[in-house]
């Protein structure tokens, strides 16, 4: 009992923090004992008109994301100043108030924090390394396009701070970033195999199931018979190591793709390993983790018996567009603006040591919202600086065949390649 009083009492000194440093806070209604055995309870206020922050970021252009992105740098500056600092710093443990189209940005809004057990007291606040910490595990939250942002929010936080702006801040605060990054992909990537909130999880002696959690009503049903749906479904694949088909679900479209065993040979080979369903799956969920355009990872099936593993099924939401092969055969041709989209894309691999091994173009999907990059289950990270380059330089040379018979799609693709530098590990 002692421990849930102390974890509530946490909370309402947290807030109380958060309030001093310029948030709003629900109003705590009712704090009180559970039934004997329960532990403590806090009724807070429910703020009706507000959404979560990662919502507001998600719909927001630019230039409303910097105003967001100033309102809580602005706030968090001043919280790290009290004396205090925010462990589990995401964009779901604030909401924002309710903001009309056609209010002015203003970083005087309603910003609610809605997590008092994250913060801690500073062990120095007069620490700049310790602040600039803090807000390097915020700008790891976001997607990497949005490093370009940290630009922007240092100056923010220096001032609110009373500090200059240097170049060896700057450097500190990308290169924190980026080991904020390597940590909360590497904590994401130990759960997509095991029972939580975002996925679901069954093991039994012959098959391991992991879905979505808020799809399993409908992915249930398809993964239980996944050849049966693959059957019935449209067969865009049928090869002799993978089948890949396009199957309706109740509300959408899938895509399954089943790793095939081509010999009892190739059976026998894989059975210790890790299946390429699998490589699918986590790869998949880094580069949705990071931002990186990609089909989502929806289910991953995958026969077993003990540790021993067979055959393994891959699905994702289907993508709305066309392989680029395709749309390049029909006449289609990039604006600048998807030769931008799809030399970030790459650029970012390249910044996360990925080395993609199949740049065919048939692997980039050309859709309303931009280029996605697909069939992932031979992507691997490389952490050895010559390897990459020499590994990443066979994926630039796979890409740049796609058109080394048309010297018009040299021409407009050769900036995807020409704009790629090798980041300062």
């Amino acid at each position: 009992a002692r421990h849930h009083a102390a974890d509530a009492a946490r909370e309402l000194a947290g807030l109380a923090q958060m309030r001093a440093a310029g948030f709003s806070t629900p109003e705590v209604i009712i704090r009180g004992q559970l039934l004997p055995g329960g532990g403590t309870g806090l009724l807070l206020q429910y703020l009706s008109a507000a959404q979560p922050l990662s919502v507001a970021w998600h719909d927001a252009d630019d230039a409303r994301r910097e105003w967001l992105l100033t309102a809580l740098v602005t706030r968090l500056a001043a919280l790290h100043a009290h004396g205090a600092w925010q462990a589990d710093l995401h964009f779901d443990n604030f909401l924002l108030g309710n903001i009309l189209p056609g209010d002015s940005l203003s970083t005087d809004l309603p910003l609610y924090a809605v997590d008092g057990g994250g913060v801690r007291r500073a062990p120095d606040i007069g620490n700049e390394t310790f602040g600039i910490d803090n807000l390097a595990l915020l700008h790891a939250q976001l997607a990497l396009r949005a490093d370009g942002f940290a630009a922007l929010t240092l100056p923010v936080y220096a001032a609110a701070r009373g500090w200059r702006v240097t170049a060896a801040r700057e450097l500190l605060l990308r290169q924190t970033i980026a080991q904020h990054r390597a940590l909360r992909v590497a904590r994401y990537l130990r759960k997509i195999h095991r029972e939580c909130t975002e996925f679901q999880v069954t093991r039994t002696a012959r098959v391991l199931t992991v879905l979505q959690r808020d799809l399993r009503d409908e992915l249930q049903l398809l993964l239980a018979e996944p050849d049966t749906a693959i059957a019935a479904g449209e067969v865009l694949k049928d090869g002799r190591s993978a089948t890949v088909a396009r199957v309706r679900g109740r509300h959408r479209w899938w895509v399954i793709k089943r790793y095939n065993l081509k010999t009892t040979l190739h059976a026998l080979g894989r059975l210790p390993r890790r299946t390429r369903a699998e490589w699918s799956w986590r790869n998949a969920q880094r580069l949705k983790l990071l931002g990186i355009a990609t089909a989502r990872p929806v289910a991953l099936r995958v026969e077993t018996l003990g540790p021993l593993r067979g055959r393994g099924y891959f699905v994702m939401e289907a993508l709305d567009g066309t392989p680029l092969d395709e749309k390049l055969r029909g006449g289609w041709r990039p604006d600048p603006a998807d030769i931008q989209q799809m030399t970030r894309l790459i650029a970012e691999l390249l910044e996360q040591r990925l080395v993609h091994g199949d740049f065919k173009a048939s692997n980039f999907v050309v859709t309303r919202e931009g280029i996605h990059l697909v069939d992932l289950d031979g992507m691997r990270e490389v952490r050895d600086p010559d390897q990459l380059a020499r590994l990443f330089g066979r994926d630039i040379a796979r890409l740049q065949s796609n058109w080394a018979n048309d010297a018009q799609l040299r021409t407009l693709f050769q900036p995807v390649t020409a704009r790629l530098v090798r980041p300062a590990w």
